[in-house]
């Protein structure tokens, strides 16, 4: 349909795509192993749930997908991992509706622009609790750990959340497994934050 889009449409679409699907997949993977080896007790175990697959499911080049979405210790890491560096710093933006709308006990007139932040959200100690600024995998494998589901936005939230955001979690799995198979991981400074 060259009357509805142009050319320069997309191309604009495909540079966005490829940038929103390469660029948020490293944020993922960097936060991720950046935290693991701070930490080396979640390493540790990450490992061990890794290394505790079959053998035949180790000896393929790239760790497969079925068997690492099955390792609750592994996606409770993905998951805290974005909670605290989410690679996506701002929501797409809404419009408040016709007549306006309350948010958190803050009135918004009708037609105003609004976006979320998961960065501010997930840094929140109002839902998370005191230890909301620490890596703490272990919040996602409570008994009320599906209740945090409700306050976690890494790839936004609703009709316009990412597309891309289940092969993101497919590959930072997949690599992320195969990374800690193959090689023991270390900070160059140690003394030297993120």
């Amino acid at each position: 349909n060259p009357g509805k889009v142009s050319m320069r449409d997309i191309m604009a679409q495909a540079t966005n795509v490829t940038a929103a699907g390469s660029d948020t997949t490293s944020g993922m993977l960097q936060s991720l192993f950046y935290h693991l080896i701070r930490n080396p007790t979640a390493l540790a175990r990450v490992r061990e749930e890794t290394d505790a697959l079959p053998r035949d499911v180790l000896q393929h080049r790239v760790v497969p997908f079925a068997a690492v979405r099955e390792l609750p210790y592994l996606q409770a890491c993905i998951k805290e991992a974005l909670r605290i560096f989410p690679p996506i710093p701002l929501t797409l933006p809404r419009v408040t509706p016709k007549g306006g709308m309350e948010i958190g006990g803050r009135w918004f007139p009708a037609g105003l622009t609004l976006s979320g932040s998961p960065w501010v959200l997930h840094r929140s100690r109002a839902l998370w609790g005191p230890d909301a600024h620490e890596f703490k995998p272990e919040r996602w494998l409570h008994k009320d750990g599906a209740q945090l589901e409700r306050n976690f936005m890494p790839f936004g939230a609703g009709f316009n959340s990412c597309p891309g955001q289940h092969l993101a979690r497919m590959e930072v799995s997949k690599i992320t497994a195969t990374v800690l198979r193959d090689y023991d991981l270390r900070l160059v400074d140690p003394d030297k934050e993120w």
